[in-house]
């Protein structure tokens, strides 16, 4: 992997209470914990790039506070370069308070501090002291009032860093040509949705203004702007498991008075498998929303490795049994063992310099530990809630389903397991430093085969997950009650998630919500003849 990564943004510490229910005004809440995080949606997007093993830059700013050093230790032992981390005379560090209650719902309060203080001169000066000559600098959010610098910099949309308006934007005056902001994930699936949404403009004479926003980042970006009530996006993407949230909290309108004023042929509920529409869509008996992209779990692994005769017989000999896709996670376990080699070890034949690992986990405190270790869960038998409402993560088979995370998967696994989500795993394997996943996401099937490209002799495999007891959900559209336009949102959100686009997504190696396109067979055939002329070409 070439090239440094040069990130401008804010970094703030996170101050976290977890309390049982919320203050009222004036209210004292006691009896909670408290816990101190590091967060700045900048020094997060550089960490995480650090991770992938990029060298990475950091630009900010800190003040002369206890909180700077803590911050800017943080990003140090992420392998970050905070030579360019400003301190800010006589300035507070960023900071944010949050209270979180035990149905997930929050409070935020944010001290921008010396972010707040950076100024456009002081990026431009510590980049050209840092590249020593011209280079970019990602920087298209400072607000309307900042001067253009009079530097020799091209200034491009790599990251974004924006200084807050004094007061909430007027909403626009009706007109017939409106602009609708749509926030959602970045990563492979915006650079698929802007190409899409320009048909739509073509179509309706509308702009759509897609926010690209790291799925870390996005559940406390989207709720921060819902409750200040800003109006800064028309629609938003939630997951599964935030749906109850935003629904009870009225940060979404119901969609089934649109609904049911639109023609059905434009929805076509009947073509998203029900199990979607429930856990997607439906709340309280009312729909807040449509999925378009599902993220059902399978199994990836380097089948270069599992094919060659030598580590073969090996695993053979030692297990007992043919080295092949696992059938269980108990067979998992053991080609994560087998696969872990040490420098000096050899890896089909040849010796090797740094160790590699036997399995990619996504152990983080992120939602995707749940999705990997409920996938074992539920191939013991468990759940996570019983049938009769009662917790199931005391039962005996669901304990033998941690253990096997943490005491077999996790040892082989490498260091960054426990700070990784799926972009990290998917940098893992990109990177040559993995034998397989466990229970991962197949809409990432075109960031992962990208590994053939990057290592030496790798091919990469995809096959359902040990016991066919996996994850399903979607990533889903809502629109916000506070948006600017909700009537042209409802337009874009429906046909987003309708059939027409659904296809040209499909096509373009997306993972589809629609029953017809998945079961289309000449549409299946053209798209594997498709990829075989692809890998076949390189």
């Amino acid at each position: 992997m070439s090239g440094r990564v040069i990130v401008v943004g804010s970094v703030n510490v996170d101050l976290v209470v977890r309390a049982e229910h919320l203050p009222s005004p004036g209210e004292t809440v006691t009896g909670g914990t408290f816990e101190q995080h590091h967060g700045g949606k900048g020094g997060n997007q550089a960490v995480a790039a650090a991770r992938l093993g990029r060298p990475t830059l950091f630009v900010g700013a800190v003040g002369d506070d206890a909180f700077a050093a803590d911050a800017r230790s943080a990003l140090a032992a992420a392998h970050v370069d905070v030579s360019r981390l400003l301190t800010i005379p006589e300035t507070a560090t960023g900071v944010a308070i949050i209270m979180v209650d035990d149905r997930g719902e929050n409070l935020i309060g944010v001290a921008s501090g010396a972010n707040a203080r950076l100024e456009p001169a002081m990026v431009a000066e510590a980049i050209e002291r840092h590249c020593g000559g011209p280079c970019e600098i990602p920087n298209d959010h400072l607000g309307a009032d900042y001067s253009p610098v009079p530097c020799p910099y091209t200034f491009d949309k790599s990251v974004q860093m924006r200084k807050e308006a004094a007061a909430p934007p007027e909403e626009a005056p009706p007109e017939e040509k409106v602009t609708i902001t749509w926030a959602t994930i970045a990563g492979f699936y915006t650079d698929w949705a802007e190409e899409v949404a320009k048909e739509f403009e073509a179509k309706t004479g509308h702009d759509v203004e897609v926010i690209d926003i790291d799925f870390s980042q996005l559940y406390e970006k989207q709720v921060i702007e819902m409750v200040g009530k800003t109006g800064a996006y028309d629609i938003i993407t939630y997951d599964v498991g935030w749906k109850a949230e935003f629904a009870n909290s009225g940060y979404l309108l119901p969609l089934d008075d649109y609904i049911a004023a639109s023609d059905p042929a434009e929805i076509q509920f009947e073509d998203i498998h029900p199990a979607l529409v429930e856990a997607s869509c439906r709340w309280k008996g009312q729909t807040w929303g449509l999925p378009y992209y599902t993220f059902t779990m399978g199994y990836f692994y380097r089948c270069d490795l599992f094919e060659d005769p030598g580590e073969m017989a090996a695993f053979e000999a030692e297990y007992g049994y043919p080295l092949d896709v696992p059938q269980d996670y108990e067979q998992m376990a053991d080609i994560a063992e087998f696969f872990h080699r040490q420098p000096g070890d050899t890896l089909k034949g040849e010796t090797i310099d740094e160790e590699f690992y036997g399995i990619g986990l996504m152990a983080g405190r992120f939602p995707h530990v749940q999705d990997e270790m409920m996938s074992i869960a539920w191939t013991h038998g468990e759940k996570l809630i019983k049938d009769d409402g009662t917790p199931g993560t005391t039962e005996p088979g669901f304990l033998d389903g941690v253990h096997l995370y943490v005491d077999e998967l996790l040892p082989h696994a490498p260091p960054g397991a426990l700070t990784s989500a799926y972009d990290e795993v998917v940098g893992q394997m990109r990177q040559g430093l993995i034998a397989q996943t466990a229970a991962f996401y197949l809409d990432q099937w075109p960031n992962m085969v990208k590994t053939e490209d990057e290592v030496p002799g790798a091919e990469i495999c995809a096959a359902t997950s040990p016991g066919a007891h996996t994850w399903v959900g979607a990533l889903t559209l809502g629109l916000t009650a506070d948006g600017k336009h909700p009537d042209v949102a409802w337009e874009f959100l429906k046909w987003i998630t309708g059939p027409e686009a659904q296809r040209t997504f499909a096509e373009g190696g997306g993972s589809t919500c629609r029953v017809s396109i998945l079961t289309d067979e000449e549409f299946l055939t053209r798209v594997n003849n498709r990829l075989d002329q692809l890998m076949g070409a390189t």
